[in-house]
């Protein structure tokens, strides 16, 4: 009987595949366990004859199970793989691939006051290619700091025609896309900000925060919206209100154009990903989502090259050394050292914290013998009707007395066997499922309320502190570099109190200088200061306040007291002043302390050179989604 393949709403099928040979073939390009590991197929079911068998997977990861038979057919020379690669490609959603983008209508544009730049062009040529070749509901934008993400965002929106455009970003950026509508183009438009003004479908553009996506209904048409994303790294986790209001926004008006902008789409992780990713591709539901996440746990390249293959398709990344020229950028590290260093040292504040942990655990969980107890016998249910296996009951046992949190995969393992047990027994014992929940809350929010306490009280205290006392040890270096510097300097720190100190530390020395925190109230009126004053050539800043759309040309060096966790909170904070418009090399400079022993802030440090590897990991690419072991 012949090998075929059909598709359905959902799912896709690979009808009479020879099933001991399909799996002798998998285990040995990939190892033992592989169809287990990668969860890929959700449902195999066996013939009683000749070994045939029916694989059946979600359509979404039809390009992955095309590669996977692609690879067999070269490595194995069988028929079979061959036709089945062949009818992936012609008999499902695949076809898409091979179609032709139809020609971009530029004349719409013929309302901009300025020209796109071709690498601006480059990405309207992409948006279309991502709707026609994935059928996707758009692109990422993910232009480098400083390459016109905005202007080729509204461009794109001119071509693609829609009656509305709705605009999501950050409130601190409102004004900007406000100033931006307003100049970029030759005609009037009526703009109207979510919560400000009276609601009427009748505005061009439609501007909302983060916050208050969910009131933004009233505003919008129910088709013919364009959606735009600005800075969608803000949305990278699914079981938050902001990812939740996106997508029911998306559903109600029916929204098939979206733009996602973002400069650095992911911060560390690629799961990350997962909610943008969801509301661009229609074929990325709850299903698909759940099982990229135990591809993600188990497997985890592969995880990587799901995500790498759509996103060479569906994102546009340019970096500004592609397509500018900028003046040179340093980075290089400002060592210093102090007096007492070493209660800044890591294994001193580990061991403080951990003291300091038990204290408010002992406090928090006298009870914990009782609610353990309670855990135990659900478990023991459980594992009595085979819902889990003894080796799982023992590691659950095991872990609700000692759960390490540093452990991601024990947690992850955890969580997922928790899940399995608390779905099982709400259809067979809700009595049960109730005290499964409470014995488990009850036992790991005192562990995580005493962790909290402990990172507030002695880790983020012991931090400011060691930061405090390196720039008040180490001003006149400080100055020095600020002294040294071509144009005007801006100090980062994420720390009210060390930008406090430091400013206090430079009116002494009688550095004028104007600060930007979160609590002040003309940020504008301050900023502009900064720019124009001669005598005034520092700016203290928060990263959290100043790090996204603003520009900062003016200064051509940056002094960072402290390290965010994320790189790419960092290249936000370095491109505010290492973009278009800089005529001077740029000097950066990362304030570290010197111990003979590592610290707590080369521990930030190391954090945040992690996050830059696992991001460039994500945004990498492969030949292939599933590559396969060398012989």
């Amino acid at each position: 009987m012949a090998v075929h393949v059909t598709e359905d709403a959902k799912y896709i099928y690979v009808y009479n595949i020879h099933y001991k040979m399909f799996v002798r073939h998998m285990v040995k390009l990939y190892g033992p366990n592989i169809l287990d590991e990668v969860e890929l197929f959700g449902h195999i079911k066996t013939r009683w004859f000749k070994h045939r068998a029916i694989l059946q997977f979600h359509k979404f990861f039809a390009p992955e199970v095309y590669y996977l038979f692609e690879t067999l057919a070269n490595k194995f020379k069988k028929r079979n793989y061959i036709k089945i690669a062949e009818q992936l490609i012609n008999n499902t959603w695949l076809r898409c691939v091979n179609n032709e983008v139809p020609p971009i209508d530029y004349s719409k544009l013929s309302d901009l006051k300025w020209e796109l730049k071709p690498y601006q062009k480059g990405f309207i040529e992409n948006y279309f290619t991502s709707k026609t070749k994935l059928n996707l509901r758009g692109a990422i934008l993910a232009f480098e700091q400083g390459l016109g993400k905005t202007f080729t965002a509204l461009a794109t929106a001119k071509v693609i025609d829609n009656k509305q455009v709705f605009i999501v970003c950050p409130k601190s950026v409102i004004d900007v896309w406000r100033k931006e509508i307003n100049s970029v183009f030759k005609s009037t438009y009526k703009i109207a900000y979510v919560g400000e003004d009276p609601e009427s479908t009748d505005y061009d553009y439609v501007l909302c925060n983060y916050e208050r996506v969910d009131k933004a209904s009233g505003y919008l048409l129910d088709r013919n919206v364009t959606m735009i994303i600005d800075e969608s790294h803000n949305v990278r986790y699914m079981d938050t209100k902001r990812a939740g209001d996106l997508f029911d926004l998306r559903n109600a008006k029916h929204i098939n154009d979206i733009m996602a902008l973002s400069g650095t789409p992911v911060k560390a992780l690629a799961s990350e990903l997962v909610p943008i990713l969801g509301l661009l591709d229609p074929l990325f539901d709850k299903e698909a989502m759940r099982t990229f996440s135990k591809i993600y746990k188990k497997y985890r390249q592969l995880a990587y090259d799901i995500l790498q293959y759509r996103l060479r398709i569906m994102m546009d990344r340019k970096l500004k050394v592609d397509v500018v020229d900028l003046p040179e950028k340093h980075i290089a590290n400002l060592w210093v050292k102090i007096k007492n260093s070493d209660k800044y040292l890591t294994d001193t504040i580990v061991n403080d914290m951990r003291v300091y942990m038990e204290h408010v655990f002992n406090e928090t969980v006298k009870n914990s013998k009782r609610y353990e107890k309670q855990f135990d016998d659900v478990i023991d249910y459980c594992a009595k009707y085979n819902v889990l296996t003894s080796k799982e009951a023992r590691f659950m046992k095991k872990m609700i007395r000692n759960y390490d949190i540093k452990n991601v995969d024990n947690i992850n393992r955890f969580n997922f066997i928790y899940n399995t047990c608390y779905n099982w027994l709400t259809t067979h014992n809700k009595e049960y499922r109730n005290i499964l929940r409470q014995s488990k809350i009850s036992i790991t929010s005192a562990i995580m309320k005493a962790l909290g306490e402990a990172m507030g009280q002695v880790y983020t205290k012991r931090k400011i502190q060691a930061i405090n006392d390196m720039v008040s040890e180490n001003i006149d270096v400080i100055i020095k570099l600020i002294e040294k510097a071509e144009k005007k300097t801006i100090i980062w720190s994420s720390f009210k109190k060390v930008i406090s100190k430091t400013s206090e530390l430079l009116n002494t020395k009688g550095i004028k200088h104007v600060v930007v925190t979160g609590d002040t109230q003309d940020s504008d009126e301050v900023l502009k200061q900064f720019r124009l004053y001669d005598d005034i050539n520092v700016l203290i800043a928060s990263q959290k306040k100043l790090s996204t759309g603003v520009t900062l040309i003016e200064a051509n060096q940056a002094i960072f007291l402290d390290l965010p966790y994320r790189d790419a909170d960092f290249q936000q904070a370095v491109d505010r002043i290492h973009r278009i418009g800089q005529d001077t090399d740029v000097y950066i400079w990362k304030l570290l302390l010197e111990t003979r022993k590592p610290n707590i802030i080369t521990h930030a440090n190391d954090i945040m050179q992690w996050s830059a590897q696992m991001s460039s990991i994500v945004m990498g690419s492969k030949q292939s989604p599933i590559e396969p072991e060398e012989d």
